[in-house]
């Protein structure tokens, strides 16, 4: 199909914003004084580079990279039932091609390779005014029938957590792209995300499954337990992951934030260690970044002791005794 006739179609049920700005209250009829221009009206300008990506901190690089995933997953979707209605004419063309390359290998077709590697390529640079998907034809009905295909092979409900990442996904590309929607919309989605959360309890409780999601806690004796069998140890792997365990169990941290501390974010006061965090999961905008995390040492029980673990640590690793130095130098810690 013409791109000409592509935009027929789409002009036919959708109604598309213009890429010009004009404040409803203003008669377009009657002369309009721009600085010194007479019925001029000033274009949308995109922003830099720069500012997108300070745009884009508003959520975290671990929360981005969860969206996007499940947004590719909505493309592939929206791309299999109708690409002309759903998707804009510039990466459309390019979508095509990759689903036909895709189709001239069963493995590539299986997994889709050359699409997926266009639909995530798609979702680098959305602002607004640029956005691949016509989020106006993504509407409640339309979504809400997405997300109630995504199921396990087994035709089993996924978590409450996926169906909600999927809802917090499409709300992401909506700011992202400038694009507001209706209060219904939101009225539908919250109403919709509750009563999937239901569903979900109850096919559980039906099935006899664990009502549990996510990670479970470890109990104090495994984590003592887990520590002693590390102190014993006498391997460089052992001395790291006996400190890096204590100093979760006892900043009740993130991993990723024992993973970036330094040096110079480590003081002694008093009787104890302070820790300083630029970010936790409850403060993602650093407010809160000079108020310290207090540990102190146990004398009692030096198997989990963190002053003895960070001791043993810096002098086995003495090279990030330096004020500079990342605690646990390196670019993947998850990987030890």
């Amino acid at each position: 199909m013409q791109t000409k006739d592509r935009k027929s179609k789409r002009n036919s049920t959708n109604n598309m914003n213009t890429n010009l700005t004009v404040d409803n209250n203003l008669n377009v009829d009657n002369d309009l004084t721009v600085g010194n221009n007479i019925g001029a009206i000033i274009p949308y300008q995109p922003p830099t580079a720069e500012v997108q990506s300070i745009m884009k901190k508003y959520v975290a690089d671990t929360t981005v990279k969860r969206y996007r995933n499940e947004l590719v997953k909505l493309m592939f979707w929206l791309f299999d039932k109708d690409p002309e209605k759903y998707f804009h004419d510039w990466i459309l063309d390019n979508a095509i091609k990759a689903d036909n390359e895709d189709k001239k290998s069963s493995k590539s077709m299986n997994q889709r390779k050359y699409l997926r590697e266009v639909l995530k390529d798609s979702l680098n640079d959305v602002c607004k005014n640029h956005c691949p998907i016509i989020l106006e034809t993504v509407d409640f009905s339309t979504f809400s029938h997405f997300v109630t295909t995504q199921k396990s092979k087994g035709e089993k409900l996924l978590s409450k957590s996926t169906y909600g990442n999927m809802q917090s996904a499409l709300m992401y590309l909506h700011k992202m792209a400038g694009f507001v929607a209706t209060e219904d919309f939101r009225r539908d989605i919250l109403q919709f995300n509750q009563g999937m959360k239901r569903k979900v309890t109850e096919e559980k409780m039906h099935m006899g499954q664990s009502l549990e999601e996510g990670k479970k806690g470890m109990n104090i004796e495994v984590y003592k337990l887990m520590c002693t069998k590390l102190m014993e140890m006498e391997t460089e792997d052992a001395v790291f992951a006996h400190l890096f365990l204590i100093l979760e169990w006892n900043l009740m941290a993130w991993s990723d934030n024992c993973t970036k501390l330094k040096l110079a974010h480590i003081e002694w006061q008093n009787d104890c260690l302070t820790f300083f965090f630029g970010k936790t999961k409850g403060d993602q905008t650093g407010e809160k970044s000079d108020s310290p995390w207090h540990v102190y040492s146990n004398p009692f029980e030096p198997c989990i002791c963190p002053i003895l673990a960070l001791a043993k640590y810096i002098f086995s690793n003495p090279d990030v005794a330096t004020s500079k130095s990342a605690l646990f130098p390196g670019n993947d810690q998850y990987s030890r």
